[in-house]
């Protein structure tokens, strides 16, 4: 398999690196990797991986915290992955991963709420303005000009 492959390649980078604790680890996460149970639980982990933790910048006690609660939660989607067949079958056919669907959800649900639907409005006032402010400035009426450019500047970006 790739990921045996993979493994063998990277443990000396590893070995050197880390601690001999942490090696012992890393090899036997790779072994597991390489298993019949090991490469989907690998392709979960990737496909659920964190990329986002706030704080990991910010100090080692933030990046502690940051990195274990990034980790929990990778662990906790990989799992829910692995036991739900929907999401499993969905993640191996499209790619879309248990976090990718629930990032999707909290933006459509952001979206479709008051406030996303004040900007999709808003913006949507902007554009309508700013083609009226180009027609008066193609015709020259000065004074269209000064109302669309007030109006747009009292809309909200």
């Amino acid at each position: 398999m790739a990921i045996g492959k993979i493994a063998n390649e990277l443990t000396p980078v590893i070995r050197g690196l880390f601690n001999k604790a942490t090696t012992k680890i890393g090899e036997g996460l790779f072994k597991a990797s390489n298993t019949e149970v090991g490469v989907p639980l690998a392709k979960s982990v990737g496909a659920n991986a964190v990329n986002n933790l706030p704080g990991f910048y910010e100090g080692p006690i933030k990046r502690a915290k940051s990195v274990i609660k990034g980790g929990l939660t990778t662990a906790s989607d990989m799992t829910l992955e692995q036991l739900n067949p929907f999401t499993r079958k969905l993640r191996e056919q499209t790619g879309i991963s248990r976090r990718t669907q629930k990032v999707a959800k909290k933006n459509i649900d952001f979206l479709e709420g008051p406030v996303g639907q004040d900007l999709v409005n808003r913006k949507a006032q902007r554009s309508a303005l700013k083609k009226g402010l180009t027609a008066a400035e193609k015709r020259g009426d000065e004074e269209a000009i000064r109302s669309f450019e007030e109006r747009l500047s009292n809309v909200k970006n």
